[in-house]
């Protein structure tokens, strides 16, 4: 009786086993679905290597793989087998995808490179697409369909290279409250294939139109920046002490009365308050209502 109950003791402990033992297996096939993709780093000319990784433990004896990508972000260079046995071929179907197929002769049974899949971004193309694989066929060596494989899809962002700012915006002098004006400013993004673009879209950080001073204004696109100078003056302070009083007002009369030549820079904005290019007895009676707070 004893024996008996140890027995059965034992035979259930083993049969739990070999469920624990069952489930890890099921769970090991599920996360290995037979194929893996991998995009390199993007190369001189916009190059870019998507390696395919196949599994041996399916004992593939053949398969047709398709790698879908967005025509307008990739084109599709070439596809290298290097040393993958048996007879292979890509081409590039008509729903924007690489079809990658292989037959052998043997069953593949070591996880190996497949092939090495290359692409070029399209000129001008930025941001991020997918690459996404689908195994529409694949049979053993035995000639029987083996399904369930596939492989996750890849992510491939594109930025600038480079950033360059080919001429930079026309106005340099602000008075306290104005807005920034980019106007004249020309930025130029490089990419990785060599071709360049004007951009549009950017950033822009470190104007204050509130403080007086010198500012660098930052200019950001991804992550590359470029930069340049603005001064931002309080509207009557000619001689930059920041204080708007008969010192200022003495120097806009002396320039208008008695200078030979007008100004230039920062030197005539300060001083030219009407705006108008020059300074004269108008931008001094201006002056006199900024001091006497008629005016802001």
């Amino acid at each position: 009786m004893h024996v008996t109950k140890r027995l059965a003791r034992v035979l259930a402990l083993a049969l739990c086993v070999t469920m624990v033992l069952q489930a890890a297996l099921i769970s090991a096939s599920a996360l290995n679905r037979g194929f893996s993709v991998s995009a390199g780093a993007i190369q001189d000319g916009g190059l870019i290597p998507v390696t395919v990784t196949v599994d041996g433990g399916y004992n593939l004896a053949g398969c047709k793989l398709k790698l879908r990508f967005d025509e307008g972000f990739l084109q599709y260079v070439r596809a290298d087998f290097g040393a993958f046995g048996g007879v292979t071929e890509a081409g590039v179907s008509s729903d924007d995808s690489v079809t990658l197929s292989f037959v052998s002769m043997d069953a593949v049974t070591t996880t190996q490179t497949f092939c090495i899949v290359w692409f070029r971004v399209v000129d001008g193309a930025v941001g991020t697409t997918q690459i996404e694989p689908t195994v529409s066929e694949a049979i053993d060596v035995n000639n029987q369909t083996v399904s369930g494989l596939s492989a996750d899809s890849v992510s491939i962002t594109v930025t600038a290279q480079t950033l360059t700012m080919t001429s930079q915006p026309s106005k340099k002098y602000y008075f306290c409250g104005e807005p920034l004006d980019t106007t004249g400013m020309t930025l130029v993004a490089t990419f990785p294939n060599g071709s360049t673009k004007e951009l549009a879209d950017f950033g822009l950080f470190g104007f204050d139109t509130n403080s007086s001073g010198n500012q660098t204004v930052t200019v950001r696109s991804g992550k590359h920046t470029a930069s340049f100078e603005v001064v931002v003056a309080r509207k009557g302070d000619v001689n930059c002490d920041d204080l708007v009083n008969l010192a200022d007002y003495a120097i806009i009369v002396d320039t208008a009365v008695f200078a030979e030549n007008q100004p230039e820079g920062e030197t005539l904005f300060r001083q030219d308050l009407m705006q108008d290019g020059a300074v004269d007895c108008f931008d001094a009676a201006y002056e006199s209502l900024l001091i006497s707070g008629i005016v802001q």
